[in-house]
């Protein structure tokens, strides 16, 4: 319940910070990313998560992120398979670009395969990852994507087992 009730006000800290940065920057649009990484057993999660968080630093410096991307937020979520004994951990942002992203002469728009790319070099991966990325649209889906963001910071379901 307690997990529940801070994701809760995750939402809504960051909601209100959407609608601020949406109503003082119109040109800003929504995007909802997903990095992710293997599988890992028990015993590697703790060094898997570094290479997620390393990774993250790297990319959100690298020069072509720092040119297209104004502002984001990202969380952590890491599920657990039953069936292989393993966990996925893996990140799930809201990164703010500028309209001008979408144009066609951009030289900085990014297909989801670039995502990939970018992500494999950034965690330094020997595989290509899994990369989700959609513009998330204004109104009540806006409020939606940043809810699937805030829910993962908080979701212990997954650790806890009855046994």
């Amino acid at each position: 319940m307690c997990q529940w009730r801070k994701s809760l006000k995750v939402f809504q800290k960051v909601s209100r910070v959407m609608d601020v940065v949406e109503q003082e920057n119109p040109t800003l649009v929504p995007l909802f990313l997903t990095l992710t990484v293997q599988n890992c057993p028990t015993d590697q999660l703790s060094k898997i998560l570094d290479i997620l968080f390393k990774g993250w630093y790297r990319m959100t410096n690298h020069r072509k992120m720092q040119r297209i991307v104004k502002g984001w937020f990202r969380a952590l979520e890491v599920t657990y398979n039953d069936k292989d004994d393993t966990f996925h951990p893996h990140l799930h942002a809201v990164i703010m670009v500028d309209k001008a992203y979408f144009k066609k002469n951009n030289k900085d728009y990014m297909e989801t395969e670039e995502w990939v790319q970018m992500w494999r070099k950034a965690a330094k991966l020997d595989y290509d990852p899994i990369c989700y990325i959609r513009r998330v649209k204004g109104g009540k889906r806006k409020h939606k994507a940043i809810a699937e963001v805030a829910k993962y910071t908080m979701k212990d379901k997954d650790f806890v087992k009855n046994e």
